[in-house]
C-alpha cells in the first residue's frame, strides 16, 4: 500500500543519512505509542503530522519532511492510538468507529482514520522510499480543511502530492 510519514527536518535528515525510519522516536504528543512507526495513505495527513513535528517552540516554522514508501500489506496494523481518538469523536467518523464494536481491521479502519501503524523500523530503500521536503509557510491553509472532513477529492490530493519536489532515496 502507498503511504506517506510526515516528520520534522531534523528527524527526516536523520532517516536520510541512515536509511530508516525507527520505531522507538519521541513523540509530539502523549498518545502515540513510541514502539510503532505511524503512516497515513493521505498526503494531507503526512503534512499534518510533519508540520506538528516541526511546530515546537525549538523548531518553529522549519521545513519538514514527508516521505513515501510501498508498505506490505502484511505488516501494516491498526492505528488503535487513532481509533482511541475517533472514538471520542462526535459526528460521522466517530459514529463510523463506535459502530464497529471493537471489530478493527486495517481494510475497515484506514477509510476512516487514514492512519495504520508498524511494529518495525522501516528501510526506506527497501520501501521504494520518496521523500519530499516541505516548507511550513503557508501549508496549513493546505492540509487544515481535509483534516476536518477528508473532503478532498482524488484530483485535488494528487495537485498537492505533484506540487510537492520528490526525490527518490
Amino acid at each position: 500500500m502507498k503511504l506517506f510519514h510526515g516528520t520534522s527536518l531534523g528527524f527526516g535528515e536523520e532517516i536520510l543519512k541512515t536509511g530508516l525510519i525507527k520505531k522507538n522516536q519521541p513523540t509530539y504528543d502523549n498518545v502515540t505509542d513510541p514502539n510503532f512507526v505511524y503512516l497515513t495513505d493521505r498526503i494531507t495527513c503526512a503534512m499534518k503530522y510533519g508540520h506538528k513535528k516541526a511546530s515546537s517552540p525549538e523548531t518553529y516554522g522549519q521545513d519538514f519532511y514527508i516521505f513515501e514508501l510501498e508498505i506490505n500489506d502484511d505488516d501494516l496494523q491498526v492505528d488503535l492510538d487513532e481509533i482511541d481518538i475517533f472514538k471520542e469523536v462526535l459526528g460521522n467518523k466517530g459514529d463510523d468507529i463506535r459502530k464497529l464494536n471493537g471489530e478493527y481491521t486495517v481494510e475497515i479502519t484506514t477509510p476512516i482514520i487514514h492512519s495504520v501503524r508498524v511494529d518495525h523500523d522501516i528501510d526506506i530503500k527497501k520501501e521504494a522510499g520518496k521523500y519530499a521536503k516541505v516548507p511550513s509557510a503557508g501549508i496549513v491553509d493546505t492540509y487544515r480543511e481535509d483534516i476536518r472532513c477528508y473532503n478532498l477529492t482524488g484530483e485535488e490530493l494528487a495537485n498537492i502530492y505533484n506540487s510537492l519536489v520528490w526525490k527518490n532515496y
